[in-house]
């Protein structure tokens, strides 16, 4: 027996054997939005959609109503068509037995009649006998065997199924489905449709996996060759039963991963109807649904998250290895927040990502696919308020667990954040960063946030606010572990934190202005009249245009086994991190270091002896006054000099030669900084994401060397006896107590323009950055000469 297997791709895509809907009116799509996964809102856009085009869509069906049928025989098949479409087929291999078709033609009508034919699978028989009446509304009655016959029915109308052919008292019904299923069906009201559909509108009780289901509607369809499958490759004759719960209780528990901590969580009322489609051979395939919103949900108490559901779709079938099982469902739409050990997430459906998958086959899960939208997170951070961080519109948190192969878990991508779930062990985190050196590479690593080990697939952000001094800041965390523990957060290599600064600065429009005009306009020649008139731009009506500035970053490399505390002290604390800047953001030529060099640090560095001569020897500092020079001799560390005038560049070369003393007076990594200084040529181009850029004025973006400091309050400064402070800002300064530090930042004092949108680069230029710069006080080129 060739024993197929789920098809789960079939789940996922709705690509299931269904009833086909009846013809419903608008205000029941109104009425009723979830039976059809519509909120309300969109169902009221629908129904007006509907109304405008009421009339029209009326003339299409008049007009295809008063078309007459046509009968034509196709091998063993009699096949009725209206316009030239194929709306009935009576045909043979549909069904099991010995089924046999006849037609007959009189004057009266046309007679079809079929035979010995079960409904595949079932005991359930088909034998039907059609009259159609001639003339211009055709008539048409169906007597079944086994159920009776059917009130007149408009034939083509029926054709077209916009009108069923009813019958009003049925014989019960009992019938195996299968090896080990049944149905049963009260007498009552029942109604045949041309793609050989039976509905019975009576009581029904439905037997199948164990379970039995009273429903308030039954169908029987015999289902087309090329109709979908819940199974792969499924062939052959098959059936669909499908059972309607109605107003029934049904006592049903599906555990599709048989794990303790992830539960199917359902009650009397979570599921609509069970269908099970049935071969030939006896192999029957079930299907539970939950369509409604919250009607299921998936409860994983060792992390504390309970996910609604909707358009659950459950799955089983009898294979040569066992039992299969599938469940696919989305997750609700309206986001809960949930909360992990003190950082709350906020879960639900988002457009784009795939719907929660479960697979098991036999005692192996083979897919356990839970990865809800993550549309929002906060960490919470002492001494300030914690906005919420919004997320990219595809990020993601997968529950991961041991329990299962790494094969069946989501895949990795970019906005996959991660939580482990494993029952009484200890939880790990699998997440996905990007290489900021990289483009387009993702690269594996481990890490924890808080006692939950939430992992972010990409650098953690948090929005904080004080409000004593009006403090707005966003803090991200790049390859740092973010906890709420004492001496955190720590950092690793390559580790930054980049403040995220609130726009800096506002342009106006401005408008073009050639100053006062004399008030004597006879003091002008008589041949030139341009100077009477204005040229003023002519000034509008408020509100005048104005742009805003991106947002500011400071970016901050944090030194190697660095630890600090999760507050907003904590955070605001950089005394001792060094900025990361752009290439672009280089110290200044080695010309203009001597200048500073000459009242700095170079004093610190050697003994000092007054002279006066008339030409400056090569082992003096001077400056020329009145044409003597003036200057100080010094005693320096020897070396210094022979390791700077060996370089080959010729420009290097000669500038230190003329100032051997200054040379051999500077530390090792002061040396290194001036050579970098003369020798690479600073490159124009855009601050990457993880670089220092402000933004000041408005398309023009400034940076500091990476020497500068800053400083500021860590802390409010409001307390019981001072209730007014000044707005919190930061100030950029030279910190003295750092000795390397403050030499590099004395002799390389530079802050300067690094790139601008109106440069014209070969570089793309980000979306955001791309739109018309408004006329102000800067035009593009005053930028581009920055």
């Amino acid at each position: 027996m060739n024993r197929q297997r789920l098809s789960l791709s079939s789940l996922k895509r709705s690509l299931v054997p269904r009833i086909p809907t009846e013809q419903r009116s608008v205000a029941t799509v109104v009425e009723r939005p979830e039976a059809f996964g519509l909120s309300r809102r969109h169902a009221i856009k629908l129904a007006g959609a509907l109304t405008l085009a009421a009339a029209p869509l009326a003339g299409i069906v008049q007009a295809a109503v008063s078309t007459s049928y046509v009968m034509v025989r196709r091998g063993r098949r009699i096949v009725f068509l209206v316009a030239g479409v194929e709306r009935w087929s009576v045909d043979p291999d549909l069904f099991d037995g010995t089924p046999t078709v006849h037609a007959s033609e009189t004057d009266a009508g046309i007679v079809v009649t079929l035979r010995d034919a079960l409904f595949p699978g079932t005991q359930i028989r088909a034998d039907v006998e059609a009259h159609i009446s001639r003339g211009i509304s055709a008539q048409a009655t169906f007597r079944f065997a086994a159920l009776g016959a059917t009130e007149s029915v408009d034939f083509v109308q029926w054709l077209l199924d916009t009108s069923a052919a009813h019958l009003l008292r049925t014989s019960a019904i009992h019938s195996h489905i299968g090896a080990d299923a049944s149905v049963a069906i009260a007498s009552g009201v029942a109604s045949f449709r041309p793609s050989w559909v039976l509905t019975f509108a009576s009581a029904s009780m439905l037997t199948a996996d164990k379970r039995t289901l009273l429903g308030s509607r039954c169908s029987v369809m015999a289902l087309a060759k090329d109709a979908p499958s819940l199974t792969t490759g499924a062939n052959g004759k098959r059936s669909l039963v499908r059972v309607e719960r109605g107003d029934q209780q049904w006592d049903v528990k599906i555990d599709p991963t048989g794990l303790a901590d992830g539960q199917l969580v359902s009650n009397s009322t979570s599921f609509d109807a069970c269908s099970l489609e049935v071969r030939s051979d006896g192999q029957a395939t079930g299907m539970m649904e939950a369509a409604r919103e919250g009607a299921t949900l998936l409860n994983v108490a060792e992390a504390g998250i309970t996910l609604p559901l909707r358009d659950l779709r459950y799955a089983w079938a009898m294979t040569e290895k066992g039992r299969h099982d599938g469940l696919v469902a989305r997750y609700a739409k309206s986001a809960e927040w949930t909360h992990i050990e003190g950082v709350s997430v906020e879960l639900g459906d988002r457009e784009g990502i795939p719907p929660l998958e479960i697979e098991r086959r036999g005692q192996e899960i083979t897919r356990l696919i839970v990865a809800p939208g993550l549309k929002r997170y906060v960490i919470p951070v002492s001494g300030a308020v914690t906005e919420p961080t919004t997320t990219h519109p595809l990020y993601q948190l997968a529950l991961l667990t041991k329990s299962v192969k790494p094969s069946a878990l989501p895949k990795p991508h970019m906005h996959l954040a991660s939580l482990q779930v494993d029952l009484k062990q200890t939880m790990s985190v699998q997440s996905q960063v990007k290489d900021p050196t990289v483009t387009g590479t993702v690269k594996k690593s481990l890490g924890k946030l808080g006692k939950a080990k939430f992992t972010m697939p990409n650098n953690p952000r948090v929005t904080v606010i004080r409000p004593d001094d009006l403090l707005v800041l966003t803090f991200e965390f790049q390859n740092i572990t973010p906890t709420t523990a004492e001496h955190s957060p720590g950092g690793g290599s390559g580790s930054r934190l980049i403040v995220h600064f609130q726009p800096q600065h506002i342009a106006e429009r401005a408008f073009f202005y050639t100053g006062d005009k004399p008030a004597d306009q006879s003091a002008y020649p008589p041949g030139d009249q341009s100077k009477k008139t204005s040229s003023d731009e002519p000034l509008l009506d408020p509100p005048i245009d104005a742009a805003m500035a991106h947002p500011s970053r400071l970016s901050f490399q944090l030194p190697s086994g660095y630890s600090g505390t999760y507050s907003i002290e904590g955070l605001l604390d950089w005394k001792k991190f060094t900025l990361a800047v752009s290439p672009s953001a280089k110290p200044p030529a080695v010309e203009s270091i001597y200048s500073s060099l000459a009242s700095s640090t170079f004093l610190k560095y050697a003994s000092v002896g007054d002279s006066e001569v008339k030409d400056a020897k090569s082992s003096m500092l001077y400056v020329k006054k009145k044409g003597i020079s003036t200057g100080k001799k010094y005693t320096v560390n020897a070396g210094a000099s022979s390791r700077l005038t060996s370089k080959k560049q010729s420009r290097v070369k000669s500038a230190f030669e003329s100032q051997a003393d200054l040379a051999t007076s500077l530390a090792d990594s002061t040396i290194s900084d001036i050579l970098a200084a003369a020798l690479v040529k600073p490159p124009i181009k855009w601050p990457e994401l993880d670089e220092t850029a402000i933004e000041y004025p408005y398309r023009l973006f400034l940076s500091p060397n990476k020497y500068a400091g800053f400083a500021h309050r860590t802390s409010s400064g409001l307390t019981p006896d001072q209730r007014k402070v000044e707005l919190w800002h930061t100030r950029s300064q030279v910190f003295a107590t750092w000795t390397e530090r403050y030499e590099k930042c004395r002799v390389l004092p530079h802050r300067s323009a690094i790139w601008s949108p109106d440069y014209g680069t070969a570089r793309k230029m980000q979306p955001d950055l791309q739109r018309t710069s408004i006329p102000h006080s800067l035009n593009r080129r005053d930028r581009r000469r920055s």
